[in-house]
């Protein structure tokens, strides 16, 4: 970590603020993202689009889905991890990164469903106390390096001691996923049938069917929240740790050892 090369300036902001800032930070690494986010998705869309046609839009479609969430995440939490103190990342340093950590990946995914699981168990009244609860276990095994069961409790502590930041967090996967498939839905009807005249050959959403267009949708929202969580991440931890005084420490011994 070049605390001289850090991106961001580390201060408090509130859940809107974050959001704001992760759409400039994408922009401003708009072709190291997009190159992660296509390589990641196309292969995926694709064949559960021929998937789509082949069972006529079944609703199941959705559940094979669900699954990948951890794995189009990771990438872009270590790339965006990566640029907070760089001027550039690889796209497949990312991913090979991830590859080698695939088991901490597979570990956090297994704990993150089981916490849902258990929440729905509940009535349903549990899903968001365990969503916030795990919503910051990736950073924390992926970047923090922590054994699992220590990820597990700053995760807890994260989302414990910053409310509304975490409900922020997991409010905001859910509408991000909501406008993405509702956005590629519309997009994705208008060229066919009104831009090229070809009709509705995936059917609707609106008739039952699962399109590949709302397949596309879901797939492409899991990196913006990805990267939107991550810098949520970096705000508890600024709040909790004194991320922003230790990154300032670190550069001037960085000045005095170079001096």
């Amino acid at each position: 970590m070049n605390p001289y090369l850090c991106k961001l300036e580390l201060r408090t902001r509130n859940p809107l603020e974050i959001f704001d800032l992760s759409l400039l930070f994408f922009q401003a690494h708009a072709s190291s993202f997009l190159r992660l986010s296509i390589g990641l998705i196309l292969p995926i869309w694709l064949l559960l689009s021929v998937i789509c046609w082949l069972s006529s839009g079944a609703w199941w479609i959705l559940l094979l889905l669900i699954p990948l969430f951890p794995w189009l995440q990771a990438p872009i939490t270590l790339l965006g991890g990566h640029l907070l103190f760089h001027d550039s990342g690889r796209a497949s340093t990312a991913v090979r990164t991830m590859l080698a950590q695939s088991p901490r990946v597979l570990q956090a995914s297994i704990v993150e469903g089981a916490a849902l699981f258990l929440g729905l168990a509940f009535c349903g009244y549990g899903v968001l106390p365990a969503a916030m609860a795990t919503l910051f276990l990736p950073e924390a095994i992926l970047l923090e390096q922590v054994p699992l069961g220590r990820a597990i409790q700053r995760a807890n502590r994260f989302a414990v001691s910053h409310v509304v930041i975490s409900i922020a967090g997991v409010v905001a996967r859910f509408w991000l996923t909501l406008w993405c498939a509702a956005v590629a839905e519309a997009g994705g009807h208008l060229l066919l049938e009104t831009t090229l005249q070809l009709g509705r050959p995936f059917g609707s959403v609106l008739t039952g069917q699962v399109t590949p267009f709302v397949v596309f949708g879901i797939l492409a929202a899991q990196p913006l929240h990805a990267l939107y969580r991550l810098l949520l991440y970096v705000d508890v931890r600024t709040r909790d740790e004194g991320w922003d005084l230790k990154v300032a420490l670190r550069a001037v011994s960085l000045a005095r050892e170079s001096a």
